[in-house]
């Protein structure tokens, strides 16, 4: 006796369970229909995108129930693209294609609201200085953190487009500038009296210890240390302190 065959038109495949084969069988239970498309995809992408739409009465925001990435809605046009923004979606469906180079903002300040009435074409430059971000906030400044003016006369506008204060400018220059004669005073200061710097030069102009002992030939203690790289440097010691420092030593015990 044959089996008889799926009750779904142009399926010759075995029943399994109530009248359907096991394709539309699983279709059947995950879709609730036997096409394959679930309750999501059923429609034109208007309506689809509608069933997912709740007003805010309050707001007046149509918000996105469906899918959201980074606070924007997703919606999925059902023809095997990616997923489209859903507030771009909307704003087309109303007033027509986004004109070229141009972004939409939400006037609303919610990223999940899709009501056209609360989106607008502006520039990404534009967008950006309406927001809350770093550049947004400083480009909204009229003064600098010393409260000297924005003026066309005190900014200047450097080469990455930043805006900068002319008196602070000044005022940093001329700071930097007295810091560099400071370096050199204090550079000429602590310059040997014959004229050769480094090798521990200043260090061999003087004539005693910290302790006003003189550096004779019978005071004095040449020490030899090695330095990592293998040569071997001269330190001149103060005879009297070294001995001062073990007595003291040895009275402690």
């Amino acid at each position: 006796m044959a089996k008889s065959t799926c009750s779904v038109e142009d399926c010759n495949k075995p029943v399994r369970v109530q009248g359907l084969c096991g394709t539309h069988t699983y279709r059947m239970r995950r879709h609730g229909t036997t096409d394959g498309v679930g309750k999501w995809f059923r429609g034109s992408p208007q309506e689809r995108f509608v069933r997912m739409v709740e007003v805010d009465e309050t707001s007046g925001c149509h918000l996105w129930t469906g899918a959201i990435s980074d606070g924007y809605g997703c919606f999925n046009l059902g023809d095997g693209q990616k997923s489209y923004r859903a507030h771009r979606f909307s704003y087309e469906m109303e007033k027509g294609p986004i004109p070229e180079g141009l972004v939409l903002d939400h006037l609303c300040r919610n990223r999940a609201c899709v009501n056209p009435e609360h989106l607008e074409a502006v520039t990404s430059r534009e967008n950006t200085l309406r927001g809350n971000n770093f550049s947004a906030i400083n480009a909204r400044k009229t003064s600098c953190p010393q409260n000297h003016p924005y003026d066309e006369e005190n900014t200047y506008i450097a080469p990455d487009g930043g805006r900068q204060c002319n008196k602070c400018r000044t005022a940093a220059a001329r700071a930097q500038r007295e810091a560099k004669d400071f370096r050199e005073k204090r550079r000429e200061y602590y310059t040997p009296l014959t004229g050769v710097r480094g090798q521990g030069a200043y260090q061999k102009e003087k004539t005693s210890c910290p302790q006003n002992h003189e550096y004779t030939e019978a005071n004095t203690i040449i020490e030899k240390r090695k330095k990592p790289d293998g040569t071997v440097r001269e330190v001149r010691k103060c005879r009297a302190c070294v001995n001062a420092l073990k007595a003291a030593r040895r009275a402690k015990g």
